[in-house]
């Protein structure tokens, strides 16, 4: 579109965008303020946003009932204000503005905080100057992309306002809009706001068809509200621990299952208020994670948990090791590990045991000869069963195994603390020293001989090394840095035996299926991988107010549930509907 709509934003919008502006600067304050409160109810347009709000329904016998494991007395405080992250602003606007695809804006955007695994944390995302910045400008490329896709605006003009003119055509519009953008309707006050933006549609886009022009204007303010940009979650309000409203819990459920907005049954059941009944939550829940569009979801979950996006950084390989390592290995290893997490936790509706178990893998011409199995015809991916006696899951796929390497040596180290850290939570990362320069082998040395020189017992590593991080990278020594499998180091036997220390005590392996067995029956993994689900789907740090449902949890993934049921158990336990307001 023409400039006059930035261009003319001070005299034309000037005093709602100030106000606009000025509220989300006053949420970003609050939320990202360490008190033990949260902010006092926020304004848009002069209506207040709540539970006692009356678009905010109750259940229909007045109460709001739970689907629990145990109902928590109280919670660490968490803001009410979370922000939406960059995937779910990408998500939302698209379906906002009922898009094919997301507008791909969100990579000029400051990134979203990592002092979390999953980078979700609602505490930690607020928005800095140049975010907001980001935003406004994000805000003015769609806006001007929509005015030129007259198929897209189409889209945008429900069939019912076809005979209607005016205001009432404009409400027609306008409602659907902004109910998606707030995921609620909106209030009277912010009806009539946007009902002004949509009537100087022309006037401030230059455009003469007055109702396209309208909703490029109405859509350039939409994206820029702190109702769509921050999860607003106040709740019932004051007290320690409050209880969410319908339409807070449908938007809780669908960013976390979807990473988007709720979709029209989610949104009918909150008008209603039946979400609030666990009859309706169980039966919205499993209805959401059975949808396709929670398959990313399971995806993001276990990618991140075993770095498989860093594959893409793998190190060329010694001629000596390996005849072969194409330029493009790296982006092999990456497709070949979500081609299997996709296998077997989506296809297949597996969990954690599967992947550490399966014997397959998803092999191209390029990864063939290092798993000893015939080349598939042509450069795709072929299912292929892989030789037990040598290879079990996840951990003893070349992209693991060679991304946790260096060039010609294994690295116990490094495959340790993966394990380690994103397998038994075993915290070997916080103020962990810089890792220790690992050097060849000498001539009557291994790479574990190496290992266990500078960080076994007797060194500076003797604590987390040597109990926890090395014993979970020797278990892998039967493979070379580029995950061939090996009976001899360096001229000399493999060793991959050792005793890992856990929780519930030391467990001694005897090679990789032996450690990858006893991993698979230890309450410790399963104990970790449930409170990295927790902290994914709550989009929060773990509390201990969550240990029983995590060690419920625990026992349904050592027993085989799937991860998409776990993650559904998680979504309609009572915790989706509450949340810390004055801390414990």
């Amino acid at each position: 579109m023409p400039n006059r709509l930035t261009g003319t934003l001070d005299s034309r919008i000037k005093g709602s965008l100030i106000k606009l502006i000025t509220l989300s600067i006053v949420i970003f304050a609050l939320s990202s303020q360490g008190c033990k409160r949260g902010p006092d109810r926020i304004t848009f347009g002069g209506s207040t946003v709540g539970s006692d709000d009356t678009n905010n329904p109750s259940s229909p016998d007045g109460s709001a009932q739970t689907n629990e494991v145990n109902t928590p007395t109280a919670l660490t405080f968490t803001t009410a204000f979370p922000r939406i992250t960059a995937l779910q602003w990408e998500n939302s606007v698209r379906d906002i503005l009922l898009l094919d695809t997301t507008p791909n804006l969100s990579a000029q955007f400051p990134g979203d905080p990592q002092n979390t695994l999953f980078a979700n944390d609602g505490n930690s995302l607020i928005v800095s100057d140049p975010l907001w910045q980001s935003y406004v400008q994000a805000a003015e490329k769609i806006s001007d992309s929509l005015a030129a896709n007259a198929a897209q605006m189409a889209k945008l003009i429900p069939a019912s306002a076809a005979n209607l003119t005016g205001d009432a055509k404009a409400k027609t519009i306008i409602t659907p809009l902004a109910t998606r953008a707030f995921r609620r309707p909106p209030t009277d006050a912010q009806m009539s706001r946007l009902l002004v933006q949509f009537n100087k549609g022309t006037a401030l886009t230059g455009n003469t068809n007055a109702v396209n022009a309208g909703i490029q204007a109405v859509v350039y303010l939409l994206l820029q509200s702190p109702y769509f940009l921050y999860r607003v979650e106040l709740g019932t309000g004051a007290s320690a621990l409050t209880t969410l409203n319908a339409w807070e819990v449908a938007s809780r459920i669908s960013f976390a299952a979807w990473n988007t907005i709720p979709d029209a049954e989610l949104i009918a059941s909150a008008r209603s208020g039946e979400l609030l009944t666990e009859a309706v939550l169980a039966k919205q829940v499993k209805r959401v994670m059975a949808d396709p569009k929670a398959n990313p979801v399971l995806l993001q979950f276990y990618t991140t948990i075993f770095g498989t996006s860093t594959y893409a950084d793998v190190i060329k390989k010694d001629p000596s090791i390996v005849k072969s390592w194409p330029a493009d290995m790296g982006k092999t290893l990456v497709q070949e590990s979500e081609l299997f997490i996709n296998e077997v936790v989506v296809k297949n509706k597996g969990g954690i045991n599967q992947l550490l178990t399966a014997d397959y893998a998803f092999v191209n011409s390029q990864t063939a000869p290092l798993y000893k199995v015939p080349a598939p015809a042509g450069s795709g991916f072929v299912k292929t069963t892989l030789d037990t006696n040598e290879r079990i899951g996840i951990l003893t796929q070349i992209g693991f195994l060679a991304r946790r390497s260096g060039e010609k040596e294994s690295n116990a180290i490094r495959r340790g603390v993966l394990v380690s850290d994103k397998l038994l939570c075993a915290d070997v990362t916080t103020n962990a020293p810089t890792p220790p320069k690992v050097d060849p082998p000498g001539a009557n040395q291994t790479s574990r001989d190496v290992i266990n020189k500078i960080s076994g017992p007797g060194t500076c590593g003797a604590g987390c090394h040597a109990q926890y991080i090395n014993p979970s990278g020797y278990a892998f020594e039967n493979f070379d840095a580029a995950g061939n499998f090996r009976t001899t180091d360096n001229g000399h036997p493999v060793n991959a035996a050792a005793t890992l220390t856990l929780k519930t005590g030391p467990v001694d392996y005897k090679g990789p299926h032996d450690f990858v067995e006893k991993l698979k029956s230890s309450s410790d993994l399963h104990t970790c991988l449930v409170k990295k689900a927790v902290g994914l789907l709550y989009a929060r740090l773990v509390d201990t107010e969550d240990e029983t449902l995590i060690a419920y949890l625990a026992e349904q993934s050592a027993a085989d549930v799937s991860t998409r049921d776990m993650f559904a158990t998680i979504l309609m336990d009572s915790r989706i509907k509450l949340r810390g307001n004055k801390g414990k």
